[in-house]
């Protein structure tokens, strides 16, 4: 119980849990910082321990202790020798979580290119192997692996806030107060050994035709997840790939003209969606990560599903007449955050002449802020030579820190201070433009190597007899509600 709640209980009034009762009295006062160890569970044939959660043993069945526990490896004994290696429970399996319009697109293009992938591998398995029929050749590559389910379980209308400076500066330009989107969790299972296993998830924030500028038809991939378990192991980014390609082929079909991908790995310890993770399981670091997405995206090209793909540093910052209302307002981008940062020191008067230094980052130290300044002995750098102190003082402010400098055409100094803090790292800030309907014809232009690979094999950039979908499902049809949130 969290204070509040603690001081809501009443002494009179017993606490009825699961395996005990409790009054208030009896209750520790705690903080929240201990990580309890793994619960465990003896097997009662082999005697191995096992972590409850990972044998799937529930306690609460349990309370006499007299259940006879058997564990994962000595049931899959059992299925061998009875030669019935699927499962016998009746719980419900991934299979029969509910089914979208979007699921069932994503689930039979991600099956139907794996296992093409598969047969192939069969195949190759085979001619190198002498003596090996084609169905122990399937056996071997597919390692156990069982089948793959696709599902949503999340599609939520979602309204995110544009913050307080940002609408003030840029109220002269009727910038909006708000912007409605509809944020979707898309999960992926395999069936191991009897149990749908989670791999993978992935949150996507789409912004419709209904939004204004510079959000209208555009997706953003805000996270994704993963634990390595798959089988075969080596398909993980095969099956992903495939689940993000058809997920931007169904998108584009719909209208949406751009996807933003920001390429963040998590810092260490930190989990974007799935809460525990194998201890050797690495976390990409950014240039991997980076590659991984300008991998997928260079097969979205190949397949004509996506035209030019660019940063935002080059898109947006080129023109230095653009303000900082032409950048996408994503929910948890970048941009929203650092752009309130930038606009609030201006205010503040902090800022207004230094320039970025190249060898430190946003780390770096008070100390070492600090020799830089005893040893410089001024604020500025440089190039300018101009004293931060002595700036404020004047009352002499930078071309486009004032809003009516921006409003005569001058250059606007928050989207100069985001341009020199973005550029190091621009590479990071991914913007694809999808060959949607509507589509200008300059954003579908690709590399030459692209579009000799679409020549050669008769791809268009905008296949025929794509379905476009007009509507969203309603949530009691094909979407699931809110609260499936949490399933």
């Amino acid at each position: 119980w969290c204070q509040s709640c603690y001081d809501d209980l009443k002494e009179t009034k017993p606490i009825q849990l699961a395996e005990v009762t409790l009054h208030k009295h009896e209750l520790d006062k705690k903080k929240n910082n201990e990580v309890p160890e793994e619960s465990w569970v003896q097997c009662d044939r082999c005697e191995r321990w096992v972590h409850q959660i990972c044998a799937l043993f529930n306690t609460r069945q349990n309370k006499d202790q007299r259940s006879e526990f058997c564990c994962p490896r000595c049931t899959l004994e059992d299925r061998q020798k009875a030669n019935k290696p699927e499962p016998t429970s009746t719980t419900p399996m991934a299979e029969d979580l509910p089914r979208t319009k979007l699921s069932e697109i994503l689930e039979k293009h991600v099956r139907g290119k794996l296992g093409k992938k598969m047969s192939d591998l069969a195949q190759e398995k085979m001619k190198s192997t002498e003596g090996m029929s084609l169905e122990e050749a399937t056996k071997a590559v597919h390692e156990g692996g069982g089948e793959i389910y696709v599902r949503q379980v999340t599609s939520m209308p979602r309204t995110l806030d544009v913050r307080e400076r940002m609408k003030k500066r840029y109220s002269f330009k009727d910038y909006p107060s708000e912007f409605t989107y509809r944020c979707k969790c898309l999960v992926v299972f395999q069936n191991l050994d009897g149990v749908d296993v989670l791999l993978f998830g992935l949150y996507v924030y789409e912004h419709d035709e209904t939004n204004a500028a510079p959000n209208k038809r555009t997706v953003y991939v805000s996270y994704l997840d993963s634990v390595y378990y798959m089988r075969p192991r080596k398909m993980r980014t095969f099956v992903y790939h495939e689940l993000l390609i058809s997920y931007l082929d169904y998108v584009r079909a719909k209208g949406y003209n751009t996807a933003h991908i920001w390429a963040c790995p998590p810092l260490k310890g930190d989990d974007y969606i799935l809460s525990a993770k194998p201890e050797d399981q690495k976390t990409p670091k950014d240039d991997r990560l980076r590659q991984w997405y300008i991998d997928l995206l260079k097969d979205c090209q190949r397949r004509g599903i996506v035209g030019k793909v660019t940063n935002a540093y080059d898109l947006y910052f080129a023109n230095e007449k653009n303000d900082a209302t032409i950048l996408p307002y994503m929910e948890g981008d970048y941009f929203p955050a650092e752009l309130e940062n930038i606009i609030k020191d201006m205010e503040e008067g902090k800022n207004l002449s230094k320039k970025p230094d190249k060898t430190s980052s946003k780390t770096s130290s008070k100390k070492e802020r600090s020799k830089k300044k005893k040893a410089g002995g001024r604020g500025g750098t440089r190039a300018s030579g101009i004293d931060q102190d002595m700036l404020n003082a004047s009352g002499i402010m930078p071309e486009g820190v004032d809003v009516k400098s921006i409003q005569g055409g001058g250059k606007d100094f928050v989207m100069r201070k985001l341009g020199e803090t973005i550029n190091p790292m621009k590479e990071s800030f991914i913007v694809a433009y999808l060959c949607s309907k509507n589509q200008l014809e300059e954003n579908l232009k690709v590399p030459k190597d692209i579009a000799d690979y679409r020549e050669k094999h008769g791809i268009s950039s905008v296949k025929p007899g794509l379905p476009v979908v007009k509507d969203e499902p309603k949530a009691d049809a094909t979407e699931p509600s809110e609260s499936a949130e949490n399933t």
